[in-house]
């Protein structure tokens, strides 16, 4: 009995120290939340000289541009050479004009440091706003016979005042590089423990990959990866395994025709999210857990559901090219068609409500709504080089009839 206790002892303490050794260091175990980011940077992460990797210290400045040039330029972080630990990945960073006045390397980096240095590297990368919302939407004003912009909303409830690194924040947050809290803050100032920071920049080694495969994030799904998925003949949606790059489900796939490769306005298949929802030119899609399932194949711009079986969106035809209308220099996307999704059982049935009328410059559809029964619709347009109007037009008799707005 003696021995057998010894033996299941020592079995115990072997299994233990498997575990713990799983990431390759001794206090990074097999059950950590960050254990399987840290193994995946096993050829650019480096831990104490110990053997540890301490994942609950604050990462500090040098710490994360040196993991995070070892990921992001390789090549170039070899090349460089310097006294200080820190820097040939600082060198790499400046020249890649990244780094925006950071200094004090030894010192712990906020997120929003962090934020500012992903977005600019990912400058040009389109994953989908995980924050779209019908509060977005222009807010009718029947008394005024006006459309309404919405009171503009920072993307986290305490970056108002870090307006200078904004668009980093979006893109890291489109991305899925990083969020927020559950709060809806972002906690700018706070620093990062060195397992949060490799979980972070796992994500961006993992993009990087598959972008060299053709892929481009659009969204996460459960524990897959959406990705929009370009080989030289064809284009479509793919579920990926985030760290082994495996392709586990095509979920859509076509030939590629020209407009394809006119800008990123039609070649983005998946536009808009609001974390259940994913929508763009290649349909309405609802996330379940791990699974996407498909609502409609059709395009979707903007839509508005009417209890759980009726859905009315505004769309254009597949078979064109994505309608825009100008103003200010610049191409807005918009829609050109009102129709309406009906689910039974396992049938869905879809109708043509109306199509806007293509010698109307103000019918350039870019929000649907549902109000006391009756179904409308939003037009954007410009009068000059930057004096922006909405119309407002309800759906009756197979066409759109303005309400308001319309000269």
């Amino acid at each position: 009995m003696k021995f057998r206790r010894i033996f299941c002892a020592l079995l115990a303490a072997l299994l233990l120290c498997t575990a713990a050794a799983a990431a390759g260091y001794p206090d990074v175990s097999d059950t950590h939340w960050a254990g399987k980011q840290i193994a995946y940077l096993q050829d650019e992460i480096k831990g104490y000289p110990d053997g540890t990797f301490q994942p609950e210290n604050t990462v500090t400045r040098g710490e994360f541009l040196t993991l995070f040039a070892r990921i992001a330029f390789p090549d170039e972080w070899k090349q460089q050479s310097g006294e200080d630990w820190w820097k040939p990945a600082y060198e790499v960073c400046k020249a890649h004009e990244l780094l925006n006045g950071i200094s004090n390397i030894s010192e712990a980096m906020p997120r929003y440091e962090i934020a500012s240095i992903l977005g600019r590297f990912c400058s040009g990368w389109d994953g989908v706003n995980e924050s779209a919302s019908p509060d977005g939407r222009l807010v009718i004003n029947w008394e005024e016979q006006r459309l309404e912009s919405p009171d503009a909303q920072p993307l986290f409830s305490d970056t108002e005042k870090y307006e200078r690194v904004s668009n980093s924040l979006r893109i890291c947050a489109n991305q899925g590089l990083m969020n927020g809290y559950p709060d809806g803050s972002f906690k700018p100032e706070k620093g990062v423990t060195r397992a949060e920071a490799a979980a972070i920049l796992a994500r961006l080694k993992a993009q990087l990959a598959l972008r060299e495969k053709g892929c481009e994030y659009v969204c996460t799904v459960g524990k897959y990866w959406l990705m929009q998925r370009e080989t030289e003949k064809t284009i479509g949606l793919a579920l990926y395994k985030p760290y082994t790059g495996t392709l586990c489900r095509i979920v859509s796939s076509r030939s590629k025709v020209k407009s394809d490769t006119n800008g990123p306005l039609v070649t983005n298949l998946l536009i808009g999210s609001d974390g259940i929802y994913v929508w763009g030119k290649a349909g309405l899609y609802q996330r379940k857990g791990d699974k996407l399932v498909q609502i409609t194949e059709d395009p979707v711009f903007d839509f508005y559901w009417v209890g759980d079986n009726t859905l009315y969106y505004l769309s254009w035809d597949a078979d064109q090219e994505a309608p825009t209308y100008s103003g200010a220099g610049m191409y807005y996307p918009c829609a050109s068609q009102v129709k309406k999704l009906e689910i039974s059982g396992e049938k869905t049935s879809v109708t043509l409500l109306a199509s806007r009328d293509e010698k109307n410059f103000m019918q350039n559809l870019t929000e649907i709504y549902v109000e006391n029964g009756k179904v409308y619709a939003a037009g954007s347009y410009f009068m000059g080089m930057a004096d922006w109007h909405a119309a407002l037009y309800e759906v009756t008799d197979g066409a759109l009839t303005a309400v308001f707005g319309e000269y």
